[in-house]
């Protein structure tokens, strides 16, 4: 008999520490979701670098050592096709015009409707990403 589990998708967050996190508190619970997270921009690309495996990176355009922007396009040069999205403050011209330049999928105001994040979750990951793992087991 063969049965499919779903695959563990793995997220990278970037927020700095000590972040409300009530915001994405959607996927804490979510057993198909894996959370790898980072503290600065410098860590968060790191991190992506070390775990090709990603599928989606949040990040926050404000972090420390490296802010966001930059570290959202040294992130596009390794990877042109990862869903990225963008955490603001507020939103304005000049950040949503600068979040289009470095690669940006998404941009979403902090904090985030739980709801809308869910909604992003579907949209660019298990459309774009269905892999299931599946696995052979015996009638016994």
């Amino acid at each position: 008999m063969q049965t499919c589990q779903p695959e563990k998708l793995k997220i990278l967050i970037a927020r700095k520490r000590g972040t409300d996190t009530r915001d994405i508190s959607l996927i804490l619970g979510r057993s198909d979701i894996e959370m790898l997270m980072a503290d600065n921009g410098q860590e968060a690309i790191r991190i992506f670098i070390s775990h090709p495996e990603i599928k989606m990176v949040l990040i926050n355009s404000d972090l420390p050592m490296m802010n966001g922007f930059d570290a959202t396009y040294k992130i596009r040069e390794t990877d042109k096709d990862i869903p990225i999205i963008l955490l603001v403050n507020y939103s304005n011209r000049d950040s949503l015009h600068l979040a289009t330049l470095v690669g940006c999928s998404q941009v979403l105001q902090s904090p985030v409707d739980p709801e809308a994040f869910e909604h992003l979750i579907t949209k660019y990951l298990h459309r774009h990403h269905p892999n299931h793992i599946c696995l052979q087991t015996e009638n016994q």
